[in-house]
């Protein structure tokens, strides 16, 4: 039984490996269903055209059998033709068969155009319709409409009825006309051209019968400008164009203006001939109302003027304007009213006025310049005629201060003001300055009333004057006593200004003419000593006068005086003994003027202490001193001001020793001589105030307090010399602790020494500054007072002291850090640092901030100390039970012993390597004098000492080492390597070996040699486990009697893979039954066999043998054809075979246990496109889903079952890792070849049947883009594609059902063929393990 398998399998084998390289080689048509383009229609409508025409089917066209089809249904497949060539022919149009139809549609197009048929049918489809239907067209058209009649007319003949016949079956129009059948385009085109011929007609009939005058026997006889006898129209000097003439000519100009918007205007203007007509009547129009417009126009102009002129004119009350306008409007207007002449025409000796143009004018106009020329000569005689106001104005003569002046004045004025408004407006009109623009314009001697009125109002403005300002002095002597004398001063200039003197002082009281003298005071008064009051004008001038030239007498040398004074230095003040002089002079003269009790508030007179009344100068006299005294009292003013900040400065200065602690006091009363000089003013020779001011006090000899102020600034000026002395003093002190520059070479004693003896300079000085203290209550000295007020310099001198200790700090880190050095010298340095220091100016810190290499000592400690640090955290690691800081032993009891693996996991152990390396690193970079260094806890030679022990014993593996625990653990992994593939018998616990590599860190598992080998037995027990769980199945299905062919190759590959598997391999597998003693399992299953009746399946394997055969037979025929079509798409299974390479590579089991997951994966993935794929052909066409389905169904049975084989022999083939699985494998790549071959060719065929449907669906969408770029555009022109899907299903059911019924022969061929490998890849596992058996 077993030899009859095996060779049975192994024929099966042959056949298969022969039937999948056939497939290789096959391929699957691509269904097209592309809509059917432009071109190929017109490709088709030749072939139309060629099928009725061709009646002797000989495949070429000859005249007389495309003449015969004229007529008849062909014309619907020439048209078709003729609309593509015209409209939509592309010279780079490459498809097959194109340039052929193009050749035939050119012998088509001569029959059909033989004798002109398309030319017309073109003409009348184009040109004649668009000129009834479109714009821009005219009677100029008119040929081009008679000669598609004529042609209609001609190929209406006989010998023209094919011509015509297809003429009439074209889409042309028709229309009925008096029951002949006519093409609608010329009856409506002729109809257009009708219309406008009429319209020219009518405007050359309106142009000749324009009216005009042409002196006939009859007056007054008009005639038609067209002379119809001469048959021309009339020499224009034998007529005369008038008035009466426009409404003929507005006639005419109607109908040219239809012409002249049809287009047509040449056809009157003789550019063009009308019929053989070339006249221009146009010109004949255009001249008529250019001669009708002249006469117009001066028609027009006049009633412009006159209703410009009236719409100035005014008759309102106190608004009327008339005679302002009359040359300027009125006038004109009237004269061109009047140069209106008529055109006089002697008709046999009788003079006919047949054109006179002032009757033309508008007769409301006419009459509105008739009443103007009425106002205007009324006003005029109102100004200019006898007794009118230019004769009043003149009868004034010279004005004076009388009553016969004043009444012809008036009466001149009464009859201006009766003149209208605009006369008055303009005459009265005025510039800015007051004077009168046009004041004789209008009436010339009106400026002579204006003068008069002014000389009038003068007199009497005089005596007004003269009047108040006598009444108004016994007020001023009463209230104001101190304006008097100028106030009577002023009434003397009144007095003696009178213009008409005489007249004005005694008036005209009979006619209420006011003169000065006779006029009452309005109270009178009774002066002191006078007896008799003082009652009218004249009294009252006459005493102020005498009382005026008293205070004169008294107060002249007062002023001579305070003038003197003024002079002295030029109106200025100064503070010196001869203007104190003179000042003292005037003083005392102004106090010998009268007196005259002082009042009080109450009224009543003040008193003195004596009880006498207390007394002033008399405030008339002060007055009368007038500007001069208000001169002394600025001067007096400024003068005693001086006085008063002199008062001040002098008691301000400072008397006794000056120091620091009067330095404000100095600085005040500089400020108070500051003030004085901010008043004073600056005299010759000096340059400035301060000068001036120096030099006067200097020699002033006035006394104050006794002293004098020459004396005060004696000692003033000593004060600042002494303030000068201390500031000098302290200033150079700053200066010396400003210049302090610290050196900048750290390392140079040279220099640091030399800025310690510059430091010391500035203290030398700055102790000095004590000789200028002075002992007083609060008072500072001088060194504290630099300290507040020179903080910058204080500041540096201060920086300079603690620069130069810092500087010795700075020494002694730069010997520390010095090249070569040895010695605790950090430790040293750090020492100096923290050193205190004893001074009340600055404090450690200050020093310590100083330090300017204080970060090397930094850096130095650091780096000592962070390897110190590195080395305790390594020990804080390194105790495999992660307690205590050094395990569980202290540091100071660490003793090194030798290692073995029963004392592995004692003491030091867990370490990071690079942290080691990390540690040695730091210690390698710390210099001589680091590596020296101890600072209590930190002690670098001390942890260096304990990092090599750390290293020897955790972080290196090294057999030379008696105390390295990793060469231990390497040597323990090696010999259970080494017994698990030998004998199988091992001295060591794997999960105990595990545990130990574990508890290791990643960098340390890095260093043992075996751990690579050792990770490996990981992968026999999952072998294992899998061998395992394949033996259980068995074992259960063979003791429960299921035993087939099959069984028995499983069991021959699980015993298999047992056998070769050493002992430790073996002792892996545990199997369920018999205490998990697996070869008495594997005994059990084949004894159980040996007693089975096997279920033969060698009848199936014979049945498809056969079924092989007959397939080959009857695809042989197929095979070329789908050869052919492989080609057209193999970049597409160059895509699918990529793909299913990267799933042979998958197969490859060097990770069984992952690489099933990951073929399962890319297989589910590869289904998922197949079914989205499949989704979008289905939504196209009914028979290609239909298709679609039926394959589906098959792949997916063939994929089912090809994924069962998979998985069952992938579950065997797993088991096993030695050489039965590289039998396996070679097994395997012959078989994924093939299965490959086939799948890809599966593939394939689908892609390319997906490639025509996304060459469909791009035509139907307009575009050439993936299915899968145009998912948008589908989706938003889904009513489009549903009608273009409707036409694409009838066009595949008609043209392509037999490529379709291909494509569903070659998917049964490949669904039996994928069928046949299925099963083959059982057959080949049998005939494995038959050979193996």
């Amino acid at each position: 039984m077993k030899k009859s398998i095996k060779n049975k399998a192994i024929a099966i084998l042959a056949c298969l490996f022969a039937i999948a390289l056939s497939c290789s080689l096959f391929g699957m048509s691509t269904v097209h269903a592309e809509e059917v383009s432009k071109e190929q229609k017109f490709i088709n409508n030749v072939a139309s055209f060629v099928t009725l025409a061709d009646t002797d089917h000989d495949g070429s066209l000859s005249a007389d059998e495309v003449r015969a089809v004229m007529g008849t249904n062909a014309d619907t497949y020439f048209l078709a033709m003729y609309g593509f060539i015209n409209n939509d022919d592309t010279a780079t149009t490459h498809l097959e068969g194109y340039a052929a139809a193009k050749a035939n549609y050119g012998i088509i197009l001569g029959q059909y155009n033989l004798n002109g048929a398309i030319d017309l049918y073109s003409a009348l489809a184009t040109r004649i319709r668009n000129i009834y239907k479109l714009t821009g067209y005219s009677y100029k058209d008119h040929e081009v409409v008679e000669g598609a009649r004529a042609d209609i007319t001609h190929l209406s003949g006989t010998g023209y009825e094919k011509d015509m016949a297809f003429l009439k079956n074209s889409d042309l129009p028709k229309v009925e006309v008096s029951g002949v059948e006519e093409f609608e385009d010329i009856i409506e085109a002729e109809k257009k051209i009708a219309k406008w011929k009429k319209d020219i007609e009518n405007a050359i009939k309106a142009i000749k019968e324009i009216q005009v005058y042409a002196g006939t026997v009859e007056a007054n006889a008009t005639v038609n400008v067209f002379d119809d006898i001469a048959g021309a129209y009339r020499n224009t000097a034998d007529y005369e164009v008038l008035l009466a003439s426009e409404n003929s000519i507005i006639s005419a100009e109607s109908f040219a203006e239809i012409v002249k918007n049809n287009g047509d205007l040449s056809f009157i203007n003789g550019t063009k001939a009308f019929v053989g007509d070339s006249t221009n009547h146009y010109k004949v129009l255009t001249d008529a109302r250019a001669e009708v417009n002249k006469q117009k126009e001066k028609i027009v102009e006049v009633e412009n003027a006159i209703e410009a002129a009236f719409a100035k004119y005014s008759e309102v009350a106190g608004a009327e304007v008339c005679y302002t306008i009359y040359e300027s409007d009125i006038k004109p207007a009237n004269d061109k009213y009047e140069a209106l002449t008529g055109n006089d025409y002697n008709n046999d000796g009788v003079v006919d006025n047949l054109n006179n143009l002032k009757n033309g004018v508008n007769a409301t106009k006419k009459a509105n310049l008739d009443k103007m020329l009425d106002t205007y000569a009324a006003v005029k005689n109102a100004i200019e005629g006898t007794d009118g106001v230019q004769e009043k104005i003149t009868a004034i003569g010279t004005v004076s201060y009388t009553n016969a002046s004043k009444t012809l004045i008036e009466a001149a004025r009464t009859a201006f003001d009766a003149l209208p408004n605009d006369v008055k407006a303009e005459s009265n009109k005025k510039e800015e300055d007051g004077s009168y623009t046009n004041a004789n314009k209008y009436v010339n001697n009106y400026e002579s009333l204006i003068n008069a009125e002014k000389d009038w109002a003068k007199f009497v403005a005089e005596v007004n004057a003269l009047i108040n300002s006598i009444k108004a002095l016994r007020g001023i002597e009463v209230n104001t006593p101190n304006d008097i004398f100028g106030a009577f001063v002023a009434t003397q200039l009144l007095y003696n200004a009178l213009s008409d003197k005489n007249n004005q002082l005694k008036g005209d009281a009979a006619n209420g003419i006011v003169g000065v003298e006779p006029t009452a005071l309005d109270e009178p008064f009774t002066p002191n000593g006078y007896i008799d009051a003082i009652a009218n004008c004249k009294n009252a001038y006459e005493y102020y006068q005498t009382l005026s030239n008293q205070i004169n007498t008294a107060t002249k040398d007062i002023k001579t005086d305070i003038n003197s004074l003024n002079a002295l230095y030029a109106g200025k003040v100064r503070l010196t003994d001869d203007f104190e002089a003179l000042y003292n002079k005037i003083v005392g003269a102004i106090d010998l003027l009268p007196k005259v009790n002082v009042i009080g508030e109450d009224g009543n007179p003040v008193l003195n202490e004596d009880g006498t009344p207390a007394q002033k100068p008399d405030p008339r006299y002060i007055g009368a001193l007038g500007p001069d005294y208000d001169t002394f009292v600025a001067l007096q003013t400024k003068y005693l001001g001086l006085l008063d900040l002199a008062k001040e400065w002098a008691d301000s200065v400072v008397s006794e020793t000056v120091s620091v602690n009067t330095f404000d006091a100095v600085a005040a009363s500089v400020g108070k001589f500051n003030a004085i000089v901010a008043a004073y003013d600056v005299f010759a020779p000096a340059t400035t105030a301060e000068e001036s001011l120096k030099a006067d006090v200097a020699a002033f000899s006035k006394v104050y307090n006794t002293k004098a102020y020459s004396a005060y600034y004696t000692t003033y000026e000593n004060g600042i010399a002494k303030k000068a002395d201390i500031i000098t003093a302290l200033e150079n002190v700053e200066a010396l602790a400003n210049a302090l520059v610290r050196p900048t070479d750290i390392a140079d004693v040279a220099q640091n020494a030399t800025y310690a003896t510059e430091v010391e300079n500035v203290t030398t000085a700055f102790i000095g500054l004590a000789g200028f203290d002075v002992a007083g209550e609060g008072y500072i000295t001088t060194t504290k007072y630099f300290e507040d007020n020179y903080a910058n310099a204080f500041l540096a001198y201060k920086n300079g002291l603690i620069n130069v200790k810092a500087n010795a700090i700075e020494e002694k880190i730069a010997a520390a850090l010095a090249a070569g050095a040895t010695g605790n010298l950090i430790k040293d340095a750090r020492d100096a640092y923290n050193a205190e220091v004893t001074s009340d100016m600055f404090t450690k810190e200050d020093v310590q901030n100083a330090v300017r290499n204080a970060a090397l000592l930094d850096e130095g400690e650091t780096a000592a100390r962070n390897f110190v640090d590195a080395v305790n955290a390594l020990l804080k690691e390194a105790a495999f039970s992660n307690t205590g800081v050094y395990g569980d032993v202290d540091k100071a009891n660490v003793v090194l012993v030798p290692v073995t693996y029963a004392n592995v996991k004692e003491g030091f152990y867990r370490v990071h390597i690079p942290a080691t390396e990390s540690a040695t690193a730091l210690y390698n970079a710390l210099t001589d004098v680091m590596k020296e260094y101890v600072d209590g806890d930190y002690n670098v030679a001390e942890a260096k000492a304990m990092l090599d022990k750390i290293i020897e014993i955790a972080a290196i593996n090294d057999a030379t080492k008696p105390n390295n625990k990793l060469q231990v653990i390497d040597k323990a992994l090696k010999q259970y390597i080494n017994e698990y593939t030998g004998t199988g018998v091992v001295s060591h616990d794997y999960k105990e070996l595990k545990e130990l590599v574990e508890s290791l860190t990643a960098s340390q598992i890095g260093l043992l040699d075996n751990y690579t080998d050792f990770a490996k037995i990981e992968t026999d027990l999952e072998v294992a486990e899998q061998l395992k769980g394949a033996i259980d199945k068995l074992y259960e299905e063979v003791m429960a009697g299921k035993v087939t062919n099959e069984t028995v190759i499983d069991y021959y590959v699980i015993n298999s893979i047992y056998e070769g598997m050493n002992i430790s391999q073996q002792k892996l597998v545990v199997s369920a039954a018999n205490n998990g003693d697996t070869a008495k399992t594997l005994a059990d299953i084949k004894a159980k066999i040996d007693e089975s009746t096997v279920i033969d399946i060698s009848g199936a394997l014979e049945d498809l043998k056969t079924k092989i055969d007959d397939l080959k037979e009857d695809t042989g025929a197929d095979i070329a054809d789908i050869n052919t079509q492989i080609a057209g798409i193999s970049g597409n299974i160059d895509t699918i075979n990529s793909q299913l390479n990267a799933l042979n590579m998958l197969l490859k089991v060097a990770n069984a246990k992952n690489t099933i997951d990951e073929i399962n994966e890319k297989i589910t993935a590869l289904e998922a496109a197949k079914t989205e794929l499949q989704g979008k052909i289905d939504t196209l066409n009914t028979d290609l889903n239909n298709a679609k389905n039926d394959l589906q169904s098959k792949i997916n049975a063939a994929n089912t079952a090809l994924e069962t084989a998979k998985t069952e022999l992938n579950g065997k083939i797993d088991s096993s890792k030695t050489e039965l699985q590289g039998k396996i494998d070679a097994l395997k790549t012959e078989l994924e070849g093939k299965l490959d071959a086939a799948k890809a060719e599966l593939q394939g065929k689908i892609t390319a049947l997906e490639t025509a449907k996304t060459e469909l669906e791009g035509k139907i969408a307009a575009t050439n883009t993936e299915l899968s770029n145009t998912k948008t555009a589908l989706e938003n022109k889904d009513k489009e594609l549903e009608d273009m899907i409707k036409k694409v299903e009838k066009d595949l059911t008609e043209k392509y059902d037999g490529e379709v019924k291909s494509l569903k022969d070659t998917i049964t061929v490949i669904s039996v063929i994928f069928g046949i490998l299925i099963a083959a890849c059982a057959a080949c596992v049998v005939v494995l393990f038959v050979k193996k058996k």
